[in-house]
């Protein structure tokens, strides 16, 4: 072997090495970037249509999302299931193993939520600013529509996968309000939103809730009747307001 085939032993192993290593930090984008990417996709979102499947800690969830973006504010209908797990059974059995059934309709201004099961609903005034507004709408209508009011800080954390799907996780702390933690999946590839997660406390402890997105279209045809509420045949209205709260959810 000549001298300088033997010298040039160790630059090539060093390549080697280098080309099966993770991409080094500097060359990955930042948290920040990647949602600024992220919310410039959805910016250009009039209409949205999207299918998420949640579980959590009592339970697991589906939800089929239907949301009118405009600047004045967002209309949403949303038809969600519930399955949640109970200590014990009421008569042998548990009523909710199939699901509670809970439709939310906002125009904007109000949100009427109808639960089929006992035939009943409520209607309760959106805040016209504050907390308690950007809280009922990201109920009705999702983090990924509200991802411009998100006041806090985005750091990468790593990339991964969700089922086959690359995606970058990226973890989101708020600069005040409830600073609940929360982890965004984005896709790598066209940086849509595939997964989050939360840490929500409740009065039994702390519950991992997960929300996998299923499917999505951006800008489909939405019916304005989508999003006017028109009580069914023998509904009553009942005194508590919205998620079950008493009143009309606070000032406006």
């Amino acid at each position: 072997m000549k001298k300088t085939d033997s010298c040039n032993l160790p630059a090539i192993a060093a390549c080697a090495i280098v080309s099966i290593l993770p991409v080094n930090a500097a060359a990955q984008p930042t948290g920040n970037a990647i949602m600024s990417k992220t919310g410039a996709v959805y910016s250009h979102a009039h209409t949205l249509s999207q299918d998420w499947a949640a579980t959590m800690g009592f339970g697991k969830m589906h939800m089929s999302m239907s949301i009118l973006i405009r600047q004045e504010g967002i209309k949403s209908h949303v038809d969600m299931t519930t399955q949640v797990k109970m200590p014990g059974k009421i008569n042998g059995q548990n009523p909710y193993a199939h699901g509670i059934k809970t439709e939310m309709v906002s125009n904007g201004k109000d949100i009427a939520v109808y639960v089929p099961m006992n035939n009943s609903y409520t209607i309760t005034p959106i805040p016209n600013s504050g907390p308690a507004r950007q809280a009922m709408l990201s109920q009705t209508s999702g983090m990924v529509p509200n991802m411009a009011h998100l006041d806090g800080k985005f750091t990468l954390i790593k990339t991964g996968m969700v089922g086959k799907t690359p995606v970058w996780e990226v973890s989101y702390k708020a600069n005040k309000g409830a600073k609940i933690p929360m982890v965004f999946y984005v896709n790598r590839a066209n940086y849509h939103i595939k997964q989050i997660t939360s840490s929500v406390p409740t009065p039994m402890g702390t519950t991992q809730v997960v929300m996998t997105l299923l499917s999505e279209k951006i800008n489909p045809h939405l019916p304005a009747s989508l999003f006017v509420f028109v009580p069914p045949k023998g509904a009553h209205k009942s005194s508590m307001g919205m998620m079950g709260m008493p009143g009309a959810g606070g000032p406006r």
